[in-house]
């Protein structure tokens, strides 16, 4: 299992105006890069699964990641050519799971990614409020203007 080493991205501006989801009210907050808290708040509130897009099925294929591929239902197709919602389930009950299983308790309330690194493009890309030092953890982070802020990739 690997924890989230290095972790890089985020506005590389002066400074970014945030939407403050309770109040409703515009905020500017510093630049910097985000960092992880690690308290797995993005997965736990995810909940129960994730959009898989095409580059994730395909690099999973390549890597031939069973471990991965045995939680997805399309598993046995062969190529994919739109992103797709993925409800965790159990591979062998078939029972739903309450959040990813590849979120592990590394620590006492400290989380970690244990597919960091093939983890899905939705997750690469976000970071919450808190990691942008802007609110609250596990909350996506937003622009004035409401939309979702995506992090520069992860090298």
């Amino acid at each position: 299992m690997k924890a989230e080493p290095g972790l890089s991205g985020g506005c590389e501006a002066a400074g970014m105006e945030s939407l403050d989801t309770n109040s409703g009210s515009v905020r500017t907050v510093a630049a910097r890069k985000p960092r992880c808290s690690r308290c797995g708040a993005c997965c736990l509130k995810q909940g129960s699964g994730f959009t898989m897009t095409p580059a994730d099925f395909k690099r999973w294929k390549d890597e031939r990641r069973e471990d991965i591929l045995r939680y997805i239902p399309l598993h046995h197709t062969e190529t994919l050519d739109h992103d797709v919602w993925i409800d965790w389930a159990d591979p062998d009950t078939h029972e739903s799971l309450a959040y990813c299983p590849f979120l592990q308790m590394v620590d006492h309330r400290a989380y970690a990614c244990a597919i960091n690194e093939t983890k899905p493009d939705i997750c690469r890309g976000f970071w919450c409020e808190w990691a942008h030092g802007a609110g609250r953890r596990g909350e996506p982070f937003r622009s004035a203007n409401g939309q979702a802020v995506n992090a520069a990739p992860v090298a």
